[in-house]
């Protein structure tokens, strides 16, 4: 429940009580009527969050591929694309979803997040990001936040999508490189230290 439904039913709360004390019909229906409205916007909403989110299935590509555990570079880019679907009518009206990136990952391009405003049954988004020291990075799923047309009620829910990559240090660049080669082989005087 958000402040705003908060201070509605509040509102709706005091104009009901002083419509039955003041004996104004009017102004009590009113009120009852509001406090009936926010009722059934959160049926709608709990409807919306215990039977239509379970039917949201979400996968996620890195470098076009879908496999649990791979390896990625240090130093790198990494192009990441995750797919939204849902198999029922779908979640509505406003959906916001972002993934969730480890420490080791920063992003260089693009949005990690997308907001879904209607009723849908497909959508993605494509981010590019830069790995940044070699290690473990764990990608470990899905932050998504419910919210209802009139910002009534909104939740926030986890959905886990578990991807863990084994990423091994940045190559050495060729112009790093330094002769192993001695060039100079001259021996000091005996006596004198360097």
């Amino acid at each position: 429940m958000t402040a705003r439904s908060r201070w509605l039913v509040l509102l709706g709360i005091c104009g009901f009580s002083l419509g039955i004390l003041r004996n104004q019909h009017v102004l009590a229906w009113l009120s009852l009527t509001g406090l009936f409205w926010i009722f059934v916007e959160w049926l709608c909403f709990y409807r919306r969050l215990y039977v239509e989110l379970p039917q949201l299935k979400i996968s996620r590509q890195i470098n076009g591929r879908t496999e649990s555990s791979q390896i990625l570079w240090a130093g790198r880019k990494v192009n990441i694309t995750v797919e939204i679907r849902t198999t029922g009518s779908g979640l509505g009206p406003i959906v916001y979803i972002r993934d969730c990136l480890p420490e080791n990952l920063t992003v260089e391009d693009g949005i990690c997040e997308t907001q879904l405003l209607s009723r849908f049954s497909q959508s993605s988004f494509t981010y590019e990001a830069r790995v940044c020291g070699a290690g473990t990075a764990v990608l470990p799923g899905y932050r998504l936040t419910l919210q209802d047309a009139q910002g009534f009620f909104a939740t926030e829910r986890f959905m886990p999508d578990e991807k863990r990559f084994r990423v091994l240090p940045a190559f050495a660049n060729v112009t790093d490189s330094q002769p192993i080669i001695k060039r100079i082989n001259s021996l000091p005087q005996h006596g004198i230290h360097r």
